[in-house]
């Protein structure tokens, strides 16, 4: 057996047993004397009963400090405890099983969960004595230690569990279970006596999702410590966050989540620290009773620069750092495109950019910054490219050979260009001087659909949409829906065949034959439209669709697009990337400043890609791309964000009957309202003892 307190921190107060012996003290003061002869005949009378007053004082004295000791001890809970052995007298084979996941930081008055949790655990291994072989298992990814490893010495398992510090994804202790059970197993010779397996949790129900996912073998004991206080208020989080941009204002989007029992709307105000100032963004309003989450949408300023914000919601919860979130603002839209308009015309509707133009008017008016110059083609060699972002050519019969190499260059430095067709295009010339750019040799111009008596043809729609690509993220399921009414009369045909790289099919028509096209040349791109961008070939222009798709589709071409969609990645899901052929490593840096230099791993068809999976820290994570000579661009996205699961926000501990059913019936269940089994506590019998002196003062106080 071994003597120990439940509450040992309340034995500061002990000194407070000294307050009724100071009282007596004070009593004893002798007061000034003046001879007055009826107190000289009092005196002479208690010189034969002091002896009996000083008796009773005495008693009265040791009464109440016992009363204060007994109740200071009692509040400290002092329990006689039993020390499992085996039958030869040492202790048993033990497995700590430690839950390092996010929730485990949650706490009061600044201290952890975690860390209550550590501190028992290290208890726990100071009476472990050298020789038994002792395991220590990590439910989730601790900081600081490997997450399954044993020791024949206590003294080493206390230093591993001193360096640990929880960390910020989720755990599955059921598994971890498992993983100690088999790590007994081996460190123990057959029919050895019984083991035991320590789990050291703060009892949320997410930790127990799957069970034990191997039967134990029976001679196993597992003991389960909780924290004495289980979360039982309700806990806020940032569940999501993200920022888009639009011309030169950025909406700000969260949506903030409670977790847990609550009945009360609370007004939460959200902060946002940009480059170390820190502002109020807005306010949120919960409202529990709807069971569902808060969303706020905010608008503010964008910047020339994209900048890395954190927003936090202000309020004060159990787990503190769901709180936070990083986002990334993109820059302000300013695009630069150079229309070339390869079949003008004085009537509007007859001009082959009129509607092109249009849609970017209606861009400017709703607050983009586009900027555009319409040009015929025998200008297009005049221009300087470097100047523009993207360069339209549209039903161009034969730019000129400078105006193709001009081109080449262009989109080789990072330019976009989109090609559409019509009547005018020679399909031979660009085939010869254009090449390169285009994702497939161009084979001939052919009727869709069926003929019509009148020796037109009725056209076919668009089929298969690739929705996952960025021109459509902006589009709901309906406008996605609205974009396969477009049908066209006339399209260009491709060779099978690629020319170079990948072509990337972002549309398709019903027959399975391109309708868009992207293909990636050098660090730029060039989209093809296989139809016409006006109505000589199609019906497009006539469709709600048009404006925003060619708003969007001109915005990706410039680069605006790709820099505002950075991945969103929970804590340890692995970060994908594809790079350019001429990439020689992608450098990745956390929010700490640990920085990963990866070298790009071919993926086939002339792709390569990199995958990184150490993002075990919330917060944005800057990647840039190296080149063979060492220079070093910002990446596109620039960077990801990494934040906690959301179901580590969510602290509602699993039920006792639920617990039992994964760890076993004969599992202790361990915390300040559940004494271990085999220990006996003593606070009942002091605070009985308090009681007899409390009736014992009273009757002696009066006689």
């Amino acid at each position: 057996m071994r003597f120990g307190f439940e509450h040992p921190q309340l034995l500061w107060a002990l000194p407070a047993i000294a307050l009724p012996i100071l009282i007596h003290l004070l009593n004893l003061h002798r007061a000034a004397r003046h001879p007055f002869a009826a107190v000289h005949l009092l005196q002479i009378v208690k010189k034969y009963s002091s002896r009996r007053l000083m008796l009773k004082q005495l008693l009265l004295l040791l009464l109440r400090t016992a009363l204060v000791a007994a109740l200071l001890l009692a509040a400290a809970g002092p329990r006689w405890e039993e020390v499992r052995t085996r039958p030869d007298g040492q202790p048993s084979a033990i497995a700590f099983v430690v839950d390092a996941s996010f929730s485990m930081r949650a706490g009061r008055n600044g201290r952890t969960v975690f860390e209550q949790m550590r501190d028992r655990a290290l208890e726990r291994a100071s009476r472990i004595t050298d020789g038994v072989r002792a395991c220590l298992v990590v439910a989730g990814r601790a900081e600081g230690v490997e997450s399954s490893r044993c020791t024949g010495s206590g003294r080493r398992l206390e230093g591993w569990l001193k360096s640990m510090e929880a960390g910020f994804g989720g755990s599955d202790v059921g598994e971890a279970i498992s993983t100690a059970a088999r790590l007994l197993e081996r460190q123990t010779p057959e029919g050895s006596a019984a083991k035991e397996i320590v789990v050291f949790t703060d009892g949320a129900a997410h930790a127990f999702a799957s069970g034990p996912t191997t039967s134990l073998t029976g001679d196993e004991s597992i003991v389960v410590e909780l924290p004495r206080e289980p979360a039982t208020a309700g806990n806020y989080a940032i569940s999501a966050a993200g920022a888009i941009t639009k011309g030169d204002r950025t909406r700000v989007s969260v949506t903030v989540e409670l977790f847990g029992a609550s009945d009360v709307d609370e007004k939460l105000r959200i902060l946002m620290v940009d480059a170390g100032d820190s502002s109020v963004l807005g306010s949120v309003l919960v409202r529990p009773l709807a069971q569902e989450p808060a969303n706020k949408t905010m608008s503010l300023s964008a910047g020339s620069e994209a900048r890395i914000a954190e927003l936090r919601l202000q309020v004060k919860d159990l787990l503190e750092q769901d709180n936070y979130r990083a986002v990334y603002l993109p820059p302000a839209e300013k695009a630069s495109l150079l229309l070339v308009d390869g079949d003008m015309s004085a009537l509007p509707r007859d001009d082959e950019l009129y509607f092109v133009e249009n849609s970017l008017a209606a861009a400017t008016a709703t607050g983009n910054k586009v900027e555009y110059l319409l040009v015929p083609p025998d200008r297009l060699a005049e221009k300087g490219l470097s100047r523009y972002d993207a360069v339209v050519l549209a039903n161009v019969a034969r730019p000129a050979a400078a105006a193709a190499a001009a081109l080449e260059g262009f989109v080789a430095n990072g330019g976009g260009v989109l090609i559409s067709f019509g009547d005018n295009v020679d399909l031979d010339y660009y085939n010869q001087h254009l090449g390169k750019l285009l994702p497939a040799r161009l084979r001939d111009v052919v009727p869709l659909g069926k003929a019509e008596t009148d020796g037109t043809w009725q056209g076919i729609h668009f089929g298969r949409i690739k929705t996952d690509h960025p021109v459509f993220d902006v589009f709901d399921h309906p406008q996605l829906q609205a974009l396969r009414h477009v049908r066209a009369k006339k399209a260009v045909v491709m060779e099978p065949s690629l020319h170079q790289g990948e072509r990337n099919v972002l549309i398709e028509f019903e027959n399975g034959l391109p309708a868009l096209v992207e293909h990636r040349y050098g660090k730029g791109k060039v989209i093809l439209l296989a139809t016409s961008i006006d109505m000589d070939w199609c019906n497009w222009p006539t469709r709600a669709t048009y404006p925003p798709f060619f708003q969007r589709l001109l915005g990706y071409l410039a680069g605006g697009v790709e820099r505002r969609t950075p991945p969103v990645l929970e804590v340890g899901q692995p970060f994908v990337t594809e790079t350019a052929a001429d990439t020689a490593a992608v450098v990745i840096e956390s929010p700490s400043g640990k920085t990963w230099k990866l070298e790009p791993q071919e993926a086939g068809k002339g792709r390569f890609k990199v995958t990184f999976s150490e993002t075990w820290w919330p917060g944005w994570w800057n990647v840039e791309l190296e080149n063979d000579s060492g220079q070093r661009l910002a990446a596109t996205p620039p960077g990801f964000v990494v934040h906690p699961p959301p179901s580590e926000s969510d602290l509602t501990p699993i039920g006792e009957k639920s617990l039992r059913r994964i760890v076993g019936e004969r599992a202790k269940l361990l915390s300040s309202a559940r004494p271990s089994a085999g220990s006996s506590s003593l606070s009942g019998w002091l605070l009985i003892v308090a009681a007899l002196a409390l009736l014992a003062e009273s009757w002696l106080i009066r006689r």
